[in-house]
């Protein structure tokens, strides 16, 4: 090959070299004709949030564990779990028999001891009178002062004994009530209506009420549901009570039930050294749908648009992100790249509002140019 020849090829591959570096740069300078493929989005309506996000679980508003409240044995379950029950409803019987017989033995003294304060009365009441009658005979000389003040003396011990006996009923009294009220705690009632969630106790299982209440069941009512959000402590201070909530479920199949904050409880969640805060809110759950203890992914939310036009965050991550405006670069229709200033609004992870500079309809560079 002769050097003319190496000459020209060279000459050849330089141009070449030139020619591709000018097309690529006019296909992304602005103002120029695109002459090669990029990726493009087409600017449409829809609506957007930006949000707070969390996991957390639901469990019922109003939960109660019910126990005994005396000792024995449990006799009789009337309920089973699942069960739907009403307020006031027999829900388990305790074995009466020692209620029962502090029951009788209560009311058999309060009986003796207002039997003594009859005897007692009626003896109150004949001193009374002799008192009387020896005071008329005193006036006439017909007794002496002493047999007067003998009459007197008994009438006093006979009404501190009255008093004591009034005082000592009180007291039977208050046994009395109590043994009553043990008698009714072995008939366990619903405190709410709701549905039995669990039942911790057996027929035939013995109860020692003397240092705590044992537990038998829990009931609760699931018409309400609270959500209980545990709120990392880099995004707890963008939260406020009112703010707009909504979450979704495993197996609801994208279905959102929507709430609003209600508080922040101060008292943090720590858990391997990460900081939770629990953000709460109410759920109506009348269909029964949502269960207790269920996962919820929760969303709180800060800011939101609707029917605004919306530009993907990748139009601006090397047209404008992290500078002074935001640019994208816009495909007219003769082809032509255009950089434009735009102004955005609320902004999700991978979208933007454009509250100017971009309408509905135009196309925009996705990954455009460093200015």
């Amino acid at each position: 090959m002769g050097s003319r020849m190496v000459r020209n090829l060279v000459l050849v591959g330089a141009l070449a070299a030139v020619a591709g570096f000018v097309v690529q740069g006019s296909s992304f300078g602005p103002g120029s004709a695109e002459a090669v493929d990029l990726p493009t989005a087409d600017i449409a309506a829809g609506a957007i949030e930006h949000t707070v996000t969390a996991a957390g679980k639901l469990v019922p508003l109003r939960e109660v564990d019910v126990g005994a409240q005396v000792s024995g044995q449990l006799q009789t379950l009337h309920v089973t779990e699942g069960d739907q029950v009403g307020r006031g409803d027999l829900l388990a019987e305790i074995d009466p028999t020692l209620a029962r017989a502090g029951l009788v033995e209560a009311e058999a003294s309060v009986d003796m001891l207002r039997a003594d304060l009859g005897a007692r009365t009626a003896e109150r009441e004949a001193a009374a009178a002799t008192i009387d009658r020896l005071r008329t005979l005193a006036a006439r000389n017909i007794v002496t002062g002493a047999e007067l003040q003998i009459a007197e003396t008994q009438l006093a011990v006979t009404e501190a004994a009255a008093a004591s006996l009034e005082a000592q009923i009180r007291q039977a009294e208050a046994v009395l009530d109590t043994a009553r009220a043990n008698m009714a705690y072995t008939r366990i009632l619903a405190p709410m209506d709701g549905t039995i969630m669990s039942i911790a106790a057996r027929e035939g299982q013995t109860l020692n009420a003397n240092n705590e209440a044992p537990l038998i069941l829990t009931i609760a009512d699931l018409d309400r549901m609270r959500v209980e959000a545990e709120v990392s402590e880099a995004d707890v201070a963008r939260l406020s009570p009112g703010l707009d909530a909504y979450f979704t479920v495993l197996g609801g199949g994208g279905e959102r039930w929507d709430g609003r904050l209600l508080q922040v409880l101060p008292q943090p969640i720590i858990d391997n050294q990460v900081v939770f805060y629990r953000a709460l809110f109410e759920v109506d759950n009348a269909d029964r749908r949502l269960k207790s203890q269920m996962t919820a992914q929760i969303f709180f939310v800060l800011e939101s648009a609707a029917g605004v036009p919306l530009v993907p965050l990748a139009a601006l991550e090397a047209a404008g992100r992290g500078g002074d405006e935001d640019r994208v670069t816009v495909r007219g229709a003769d082809g032509r790249l255009v950089e434009r200033v735009v102004t955005l609004g609320v902004r999700d992870e991978i979208r933007a509002a454009v509250l100017d500079g971009l309408s509905v309809g135009e196309t925009v560079m996705l990954g455009g140019p460093a200015r």
